[in-house]
Formats: structure tokens, sequence, C-alpha cells
């Protein structure tokens, strides 16, 4: 691992790490999940009009906790995916950085990157094409 971009990447990853841990302890808790699923306005949704393209990931993440894979991946497949990435990328960067095996390619972990934005574009066009199908056909 000899590239800054791996490097930068694993330091967030590990500041991330720290977050999610308290995330978890703090979802488990009946405050965590009200506060977790209280419907909110989207600001996104609220300017622009459309759809969110994130809307969906914190239902995919308490189901994710929840232990239901099938139902997080229906609500928002880039959660799952980064979810699995990131396990990947950080256990191959400890690996690598503390006892020397194998290594993370800055390509393999930028094209992760861009693939996971490309299930979000895809899953948000598929979301955004049946609302709007949705409407039209009742209004």
């Amino acid at each position: 691992m000899n590239t800054k971009t791996v490097d930068i990447f694993y330091s967030i990853g590990k500041v991330l790490l720290l977050v999610i841990i308290a995330a978890l302890m703090f979802v488990r808790t009946d405050l965590g999940r009200w506060f977790l699923l209280k419907r909110s306005d989207c600001f996104f949704e609220s300017v622009t009009g459309l759809y969110c393209p994130g809307c969906g990931a914190t239902r995919a993440a308490v189901a994710l906790l929840d232990g239901n894979v099938l139902r997080s991946f229906m609500y928002h497949p880039a959660i799952l995916y980064f979810c699995v990435c990131f396990s990947v990328f950080m256990v191959k960067c400890f690996l690598h950085r503390h006892f020397n095996i194998g290594n993370v390619a800055e390509k393999r972990l930028m094209l992760a990157i861009y693939t996971g934005i490309g299930i979000t574009i895809v899953q948000w066009l598929i979301k955004l094409t049946l609302l709007i199908g949705f409407k039209i056909r009742y209004l």
C-alpha cells in the first residue's frame, strides 16, 4: 500500500469506523430508532421536486442492522454494496499494513467507489421513473 489515496481513505475509514460503532450503539436504543425513522422533509426533494437519490438509505441501514439483507437491498442497494466494499477495503488495508499480507490497488478502490456511485444513480433513475409513472397514472 504505497499510494497516498489508499492511505487517505484508510485513515478516513478508521474514523468512519468509530462513527459507525457509535451510531450502531445509538440505533439500538429506542430514542435512536425514533430519531432515524422519524419522517422529515428532504432538502433535495423540497428544492428540486424530484425523488432524492439517497431516499431509502436510512431505512436500508436500519434493515441491514436488523439482519434483513433483502429488505435493505430493496430500500437502497448502494448501502449494502458500500458496506461490503468498506469492510473488504478496511480488512485488506489492515492485513497489509500490520502483517504485510496482500495489497490494496488504488485503481480497484476508485473502481469500487465509481461503481457505488453508478448503483446509486441507476437506482435513483429507476425509482424516479416508477414514481413519475405512478403520478401520471393516478392524476
